[in-house]
């Protein structure tokens, strides 16, 4: 999808001052600078925990609302990161949502095809009896208008495949397993063994699957089942296409079900890097196209535990993306000596940090902040969740929560929430409007929303106030990125886990004794605890003025979004 163009900014916007912009961006960019620096000396991630707890009411309400979010989200690269939020108005609901670049056409197609899922899910609590068709239906949908990512996801997917089946070739020869010993794989890897009565039984199997011989079976069958990615498009039709995602995705879900997926865990954490990367990719997208495809199943799960909300008429509302700001900055250098004698009036702490930078500079630290400084990166954006809450409070006056279904003032988003965008909403809604936790990743190409001259001069004062607030967060995060050299950073821009969520007191009738082959085989498991936004530091630094120009016209801030992809990680249950 390509981005958006760079126009004027729009009329009557109050532009933010020069100075204001140099000193929001620098920490940025500098912090930028440094986790790509250290990245390269972390050692190997280790595995995420299996999540294993219930959901409150809320939390649950919160995983609907980003698996709304997440089925919208359908190309890779950070263009279609969409959020979501879900407001209950006299007679209706309203669903907001928006997208970090999409043009008005692309976004109108999301809220058609978001219309459809909601009228079908509609049709869920009207026709109980229909739900089992009607989540079918659903989950054909999603993987349609997912093309685009799945094909990635796939093609992903089968290139780990073949990388992990080379290995298993050259550690076959070490291997004795028995033929007995292949048909027992097969039979745990499609998941109709009985359940080991003790952990050493459990133990005992897991040692047996994860021979090469054993392993290498199991995955020339998954490869198997995705070789139609390799197919001209002219060769496969759109429902050949869809046909044989399901059947891939109900093989995936078996292994994720059967003692192989402890296998192929163990050997994504242990042996030389080299041999552990393909493992740790081939979990991470089979996870990612389980998750996709299994969030049809927590909508349909969610018209159970919340009948109210799909019986009630409903109308869905697009943001308009915002429009790419300049870069804040022209092509003159900056030394990382310069930049931090900026970021703190404490002179013995200053000459700590650039004693501290300096040895960095022996491995390139100026080059690379340089290249970062240069104004040739994305231009700043305005990211999806910060729109849908700047549209929320224009629609409401305001955040509280009588304004949002069930009481909870929740945004949810088709991807973890980055650091600035953390951070923002922290300073601009004291943590009283909540989105999903924080992957830590830092992303340049970003910008407060857009800031209009009917909102008067209290509302430019509290959008300096915001960004100081945000200023000094990034500073501190720099000092002790100096400090530590260990930056917070995720490999994954998302959840590293993809667990479909089961909701709470909710049972799955009908559905558990669907078949694997209708069903994909797949269950509504446990999710991560959504933590709470931290309380707010002390409030810094002095106001700035902001600048007006002569006609009114706003000047545009800052950035645009990363690369997003790497998505989410983690094969669904393995961890």
């Amino acid at each position: 999808m390509p981005a958006r163009k760079i126009g004027p900014p729009p009329e009557g916007t109050v532009p933010i001052g020069p100075k204001l912009l140099r000193r929001f961006y620098e920490p940025i960019l500098f912090l930028c600078t440094l986790i790509e620096m250290i990245k390269g000396e972390r050692g190997p991630e280790p595995a995420d925990p299996r999540p294993d707890f219930s959901l409150s009411s809320e939390q649950a309400f919160h995983c609907y609302v980003y698996k709304l979010a997440q089925v919208c989200d359908n190309e890779r690269g950070g263009t279609t990161v969409t959020s979501f939020a879900v407001l209950q108005e006299p007679g209706r609901i309203l669903y907001v949502f928006g997208s970090n670049q999409r043009d008005t056409q692309p976004l109108e197609d999301v809220k058609v095809f978001v219309t459809s899922i909601l009228t079908d899910l509609k049709g869920v609590v009207s026709t109980p009896g229909e739900h089992i068709a009607k989540l079918l239906k659903i989950r054909r949908d999603v993987l349609k208008f997912n093309k685009p990512r799945l094909d990635y996801y796939i093609e992903c997917f089968a290139r780990a495949l073949g990388t992990c089946l080379d290995i298993c070739a050259d550690d076959d020869t070490g291997d004795n397993g028995s033929q007995s010993d292949d048909s027992s794989a097969s039979i745990q890897a499609t998941g109709d063994s009985p359940v080991p009565s003790s952990q050493g039984d459990n133990d005992d199997e897991t040692r047996t699957i994860s021979s090469p011989s054993s392993l290498r079976r199991i995955l020339e069958r998954l490869q198997d089942a995705c070789s139609f990615i390799h197919a001209h498009d002219d060769d496969l039709s759109l429902e050949e296409y869809l046909n044989s995602c399901e059947q891939l995705l109900a093989h995936i879900s078996r292994v994720d079900r059967s003692p192989m997926r402890h296998a192929i865990e163990e050997r994504a954490k242990e042996g030389q890097m080299d041999r552990r990367e393909c493992w740790h990719k081939l979990r991470h997208f089979a996870g990612r196209l389980l998750s996709t495809y299994g969030a049809a199943d927590f909508l349909v799960d969610a018209t159970r535990r919340w009948p109210r909300l799909f019986e009630e008429d409903f109308d869905v509302l697009a943001v308009e993306s915002s429009q790419p700001a300049p870069q804040p900055f022209g092509r003159k250098g900056r030394t990382a000596h310069e930049m931090i004698g900026r970021m703190t009036s404490d002179m013995r702490a200053m000459a700590q940090h650039q004693e501290r930078a300096h040895t960095l500079e022996t491995i390139g630290l100026g080059e690379m902040l340089h290249r970062n400084c240069a104004g040739t990166g994305p231009r700043p954006i305005v990211h999806a969740e910060v729109l849908v809450a700047d549209r929320v409070r224009a629609i409401n006056g305001g955040t509280r929560p009588s304004a949002f279904f069930g009481g909870w003032p929740f945004i949810g988003s088709s991807k973890p929430t980055c650091r600035l965008c953390s951070y923002y909403f922290q300073w601009a809604h004291g943590g009283r409007l909540k989105v999903r936790p924080s992957h830590g990743n830092v992303y340049p190409a970003w910008r407060v929303p857009d800031l209009h001259t009917d909102q008067g001069p209290g509302a430019a004062r509290e959008r300096v106030k915001v960004m100081n607030g945000i200023l000094q967060r990034v500073r501190d995060d720099v000092f002790t990125l100096l400090e530590e050299r260990t930056p917070q950073k995720k490999r994954y821009d998302s959840e590293t886990s993809s667990i479909v969520v089961r909701l709470p007191s909710v049972a799955a009738d009908g559905l558990s004794d669907f078949s694997p082959s209708q069903m994909g085989g797949l269950s509504i498991s446990g999710s991560r605890r959504l933590p709470e936004i931290r309380e707010l530091e002390p409030a810094v630094e002095e106001l700035e003025s902001v600048h007006r120009d002569s006609g009114g016209r706003g000047v545009a801030a800052v950035t645009a979004v990363g690369s997003e992809d790497e998505d989410e990680g983690g094969w669904a249950n393995l961890a």
